[in-house]
């Protein structure tokens, strides 16, 4: 299971919050393509702990990467395809960016 969470950093007060959470899971074992699901948790989802969050939230938006060719593919280019997958963004990033 992957984990991404967007946290906003004040420059003013120092003050940090938690804006969202991202969790990405593999549904299909191992093999060298693999497909994953996605779910977006709104902000305050993950007080109790993310497998709380998991087991008692309903994400807001989820997704599906199919076919993702892990072993060839950094990390970011599956949470690239999974934000996609939900609809954040279908911009592809620039070859190479995250190698």
């Amino acid at each position: 299971m992957i984990v991404v969470t967007v946290d906003l950093h004040s420059a003013i007060d120092g003050r940090i919050e938690r804006r969202g959470t991202v969790v990405i899971d593999n549904i299909s074992g191992g093999g060298a393509r693999r497909s994953y699901r996605a779910r977006a948790y709104k902000r305050g989802d993950e007080r109790n702990g993310i497998p709380a969050m998991i087991r008692h939230c309903q994400p807001f938006r989820t997704g599906t990467v199919r076919e993702h060719a892990a072993a060839a593919e950094n990390i970011w280019n599956l949470v690239g395809k999974a934000l996609g997958s939900m609809g954040f963004s279908t911009a592809a990033p620039p070859p190479g960016l995250f190698d």
